[in-house]
């Protein structure tokens, strides 16, 4: 019943809406479908990447000696089924132990809207639930590579803001992130386990490939700020007032 509602109020509030905004061409069409009106009303806004430019990195949390006596890759998410944390945990499990890794994951968690995360135990796997953003950031950038398994993201914000900080990228050939992220990743089946534990495989092993995705990603995020995302927003605006400031 509620699901029912929900929808017909969004296609109400559709159809009186001035102008329809959305973060990715994926969400514009996704959402287009949804409210029962045409692609070209949504105007596609993408998210900045800068945000953490001006946050002073907080190492000490990497640098706890008994938490990250590893190398680590990085997932950052929530316990949303969605996000596809399992599969990635199993596939980490298939890591040769000689790799000397931790996956490092990091992301908050609601009871009351999603069951408690059912995952694989797996030694090496460190939790952290969240963090700030001093932490997240210098997770980002002592991280061997941040994984994205993600079954379903309208933009996946977590890895442009790895690449902004130097992180290498991985992540699931789906839904927005192959739009978000173009050629600055390297892809994989997130309905494969196999397919995840080589992409983790592989970067914990090619440095070159880390160093190539690594200045990909500062390129690739340098084209999404925040001033961008402002101004745009802005110009639509006053579009739908007719220019008024």
């Amino acid at each position: 019943m509620f699901r029912t509602w929900y929808r017909a109020l969004f296609r109400h509030l559709a159809k009186r809406a001035l102008r329809l905004l959305t973060v990715s061409a994926f969400s514009r069409q996704r959402l287009a479908a949804w409210v029962g009106q045409t692609q070209q009303r949504f105007t596609v806004i993408p998210n900045g990447a800068d945000h953490l430019d001006a946050i002073c990195s907080d190492s000490r949390l990497v640098a706890d000696a008994g938490r990250f006596d590893r190398r680590f890759l990085l997932a950052v998410a929530s316990t949303n089924p969605s996000k596809n944390l399992s599969r990635l945990i199993e596939a980490f499990g298939r890591l040769d132990p000689s790799l000397g890794l931790r996956l490092v994951i990091v992301g908050g968690s609601n009871s009351r809207v999603f069951a408690n995360a059912n995952w694989p135990a797996v030694e090496g796997v460190l939790s952290l639930g969240v963090v700030d953003d001093a932490a997240l950031k210098a997770l980002y950038c002592h991280a061997l590579a941040l994984i994205v398994p993600s079954l379903y993201e309208g933009f996946g914000l977590p890895s442009l803001e790895a690449m902004a900080c130097g992180c290498p990228v991985a992540v699931a050939r789906i839904a927005a992130l192959p739009e978000v992220c173009g050629d600055a990743a390297l892809y994989f089946d997130p309905l494969s386990v196999d397919d995840i534990a080589a992409v983790m495989r592989r970067l914990a092993t090619d440095s070159s490939l880390r160093e190539a995705l690594r200045q990909a990603g500062w390129t690739r995020a340098a084209v999404f700020t925040w001033r961008a995302a402002g101004q745009r927003l802005r110009d639509e605006l006053r579009d739908a007032t007719g220019g008024a400031p």
